[in-house]
């Protein structure tokens, strides 16, 4: 079940904008009054997990430590998340340890470049290194992590992407998330896509003539049809960097895996740890399989004499599920 502790980020990243809703301004709950809200969706809507939707959740870290401490002296026995990532720069082994005992099973951190010019670019000044400090922290422990990237920034190439890729690998996190970026009308990038002819867009896109919500609905739309190019790379060519991001990741954890299974098994403690092992084990299997079906090769044709053996077909495979459990 979803909830917010905090509205929020005065962070300055180029490509976001919460700023356009919350202004600059960060404001927390206090710690009493976050866990009185996850004790009320236990006992009066039977939530089981938590998963806290803060664009800043760790903005004050004294804070995060006290709401942690007060589930562990309430004894309130709930999971919980961040799937819209934490400030991992703020984070430190001492209190993922106490996330970890006050039942947080998976963090995702938003790193949005393994590239360091890129992130100088987008104004993401935070060590990587530290990053993969508290990765590697999250792994000792056992809790999940997720990592997401952004393709696609204005002055990008190729080059620049896969670095993002090698990052995503070489971390240690268990499952890369790839975005291709969309540079909405509210956010700085936009205004440098704009500048730099970058964007093959209907004129509505204009902010100045944007006046309505529903505009902004259309924009989306518009952005996922088209799509943004930088001056390096097509929108064709972005979207062939995220089929590669995706590929070539999975295919190093599933090695990981493979060659170093205690990495799974020392973070399956619970019958909901083993689920998320198993749906991120489909995860990173999917793609694979749609990787290995391009082949033209001997593999291709054992493969597809597999999926013809047991009754599959490609599509069927690849096709995604219409409902997503809670």
């Amino acid at each position: 079940m979803a909830m917010t502790s905090s509205r929020g980020c005065p962070q300055k990243c180029i490509f976001c904008t919460v700023r356009a809703v919350w202004g600059r301004d960060w404001e927390g709950r206090s710690p009493s009054n976050v866990v009185d809200e996850i004790v009320h969706l236990m006992n009066n809507y039977g939530a089981k997990e938590i998963a806290f939707l803060d664009d800043d959740l760790g903005r004050d870290i004294p804070r995060l430590g006290a709401i942690c401490d007060e589930i562990i002296r309430r004894k309130v026995d709930i999971r919980w998340t961040t799937p819209n990532g934490v400030a991992h720069w703020l984070l430190n082994e001492r209190l993922l340890d106490k996330m970890k005992e006050s039942g947080c099973y998976r963090l995702t951190f938003g790193i949005e470049s393994g590239c360091e010019e890129t992130r100088k670019f987008i104004k993401k000044k935070v060590s990587l290194e530290q990053a993969t400090r508290m990765i590697q922290h999250c792994n000792k422990i056992g809790l999940w992590t997720i990592c997401t990237f952004i393709l696609g920034f204005p002055y990008e190439t190729k080059a620049h992407m896969r670095e993002s890729i090698r990052y995503a690998i070489e971390s240690g996190t268990d499952m890369g998330v790839f975005y291709a970026l969309m540079p909405h009308p509210t956010s700085d990038v936009y205004s440098v896509f704009k500048d730099e002819g970058l964007l093959d867009l209907d004129p509505i896109m204009d902010p100045a003539v944007i006046k309505e919500v529903s505009d902004f609905a259309k924009i989306g739309e518009i952005l996922s049809q088209r799509g943004s190019q930088t001056k390096y790379c097509s929108a064709e060519e972005i979207q062939e960097m995220l089929s590669e991001a995706y590929q070539t990741f999975f295919r190093a954890r599933l090695k990981n895996y493979f060659l170093n299974p205690l990495h799974i098994i020392r973070k399956i403690r619970s019958y909901e740890d083993l689920r998320y092992a198993i749906r991120l084990g489909k995860e990173l299997r999917s793609p694979i399989r749609n990787f290995l079906s391009k082949k033209r090769s001997v593999i291709n044709m054992l493969w597809d004499k597999y999926n013809d053996k047991d009754g599959f077909s490609q599509a069927k495979i690849c096709k995604p599920k219409n409902t997503v459990k809670a």
